[in-house]
């Protein structure tokens, strides 16, 4: 999150990691200021959260897919795969098709499946319906 106070130095981050239990429910883990696209903002709250978190590693770390956040996944948690959230990426794909269209409501099926199963068919259709046209 970032806000549009004048802060000493420029403009400020938020981080908030959130953690999901396996019951999905999610809370955050930590809060700390940091500044824009900063792996060094970003690995010094890892270090943190790490300090004082959870005995087992995260099998998952889900960010906007920011430079820092990659970098700093990978250099604190040795065995966390990273990912870009589901709605940036669709983000990403939208913008390089027509809004509004039968695509657009396709790519967002996939996101909605019920399971991998489901996804999967999904994204199969918009391959077959939209690849002639978007390759």
């Amino acid at each position: 999150m970032h806000f549009n106070i004048r802060l000493e130095g420029g403009r400020r981050r938020i981080l908030v990691p959130m953690g999901a239990a396996a019951g999905g429910k999610k809370e955050p883990i930590a809060v700390a200021d940091g500044y824009r696209q900063s792996a060094q903002s970003r690995k010094g709250l890892s270090r943190d959260v790490k300090a004082r978190g959870p005995e087992t590693e995260p099998s998952l770390a889900i960010g906007d897919g920011a430079l820092g956040f990659c970098e700093a996944i990978q250099q604190v948690r040795d065995t966390t795969r990273e990912r870009r959230c589901w709605e940036h990426e669709t983000s990403n794909a939208l913008d390089k098709l027509p809004r509004g269209g039968q695509a657009e409501r396709m790519l967002r099926d996939i996101g909605l499946a019920e399971g991998r199963k489901q996804a999967e068919e999904a994204f199969g259709l918009l391959v077959a319906t939209s690849e002639a046209k978007y390759p």
